[in-house]
């Protein structure tokens, strides 16, 4: 059995980054129902979808969902998976599901110990319902730039240049 990683505050603030934070339920670019910082308000949650949510029950939202990626990726990674990969990880996990991930070539690569390899896996996952979208082209850059270790500075300065470039 090896070391659980949980998600650093490096990592969520991460995710808030690109989730941002929504008092009232929303449609996400994926056409999913969405409140606080990401959280897909499933069936079971019918009250969320009236709610107005404060930024601490968001946060408390968040934590749940991030408990669930983390126990998946505790189990799927391999001993020993270092701090700022986990959290680049959790990132995209977050956002694309663990289901898709679980099928993922990024995942096998992670698992081959390839991890060149699968930090290039980051660029493909920039599609919602078969449209590139350019935020996750972002996203996926600095989930990217995390995975190999980059500081906080530069994944910020990256961002901040993408997001200035336009596309069209």
């Amino acid at each position: 059995m090896h070391t659980q990683l949980n998600t650093s505050p490096r990592g969520i603030a991460l995710i808030e980054s690109f989730e941002g934070f929504s008092a009232m339920p929303y449609l996400c670019p994926a056409g999913k129902l969405t409140i606080g910082v990401g959280h897909v308000i499933l069936k079971s949650e019918p009250y969320l979808r009236t709610a107005t949510l404060t930024p601490l029950q968001a946060r408390a939202l968040l934590r749940a969902d991030l408990c669930t990626v983390e126990v998946f990726l505790n189990a799927a990674l391999p001993a020993g998976f270092s701090q700022f990969r986990f959290d680049a990880l959790v990132s995209l996990v977050f956002n694309i599901g663990t289901g898709a991930f679980a099928r993922s070539t990024l995942l096998k690569r992670v698992k081959a110990g390839d991890l060149t390899s699968a930090e290039a896996e980051f660029t493909k996952w920039v599609f919602s319902n078969g449209q590139r979208l350019r935020g996750l082209e972002i996203r996926r850059t600095c989930e990217a730039m995390m995975f190999r270790g980059c500081s906080d500075e530069s994944i910020e300065d990256i961002r901040v240049r993408l997001q200035s470039v336009r596309h069209g």
